[in-house]
């Protein structure tokens, strides 16, 4: 196990906690390669980090609403990225929309599940046909 990774829970214990990710070359690591999907009030790339726990980034936009309102969303996201069922080993980063602002909790925990949930079963389906063919990889004969 790298000296970076978390260890593995005990048995019977709960779920770690989500982390935020703090530098910048996380960052744009999940914005260039990341599986991207997007709701209402948010948009959501995901990208695999290979640590085996979830990191997650928010980036709530000046057109969402004042300094309160921003804080407000934030919040509100960091809630509901607590209340997601685990999915380790994943880069979470979470645009905020201009609707969000408006938007019930309910609402916003429906786009995140349903965002996060179309990223992760697209990522896991892995490259498409295009992508390997681009790339020059062999075809799969089914």
């Amino acid at each position: 196990m790298p000296p970076f990774a978390a260890p593995p829970p005990a048995a019977g214990a709960a779920p770690p906690r989500p982390e935020p990710l703090r530098r910048r070359a996380d960052f744009g690591a999940v914005l260039r390669g990341g599986r991207a999907r997007g709701g209402r009030t948010l948009a959501v790339r995901l990208r695999r980090n290979g640590l085996g726990r979830v990191r997650y980034g928010f980036a709530i936009g000046r057109a969402t609403g004042g300094a309160v309102v921003r804080n407000r969303v934030r919040r509100r996201l960091r809630a509901l990225m607590r209340e997601l069922p685990p999915c380790g080993g994943y880069d979470v980063f979470v645009s905020a929309r201009e609707g969000a602002a408006d938007a019930s909790f309910a609402s916003l925990r429906a786009d995140l599940r349903s965002a996060v949930g179309d990223a992760l079963r697209r990522d896991r389906r892995g490259r498409g046909r295009r992508a390997r063919e681009a790339s020059g990889e062999a075809r799969r004969d089914p």
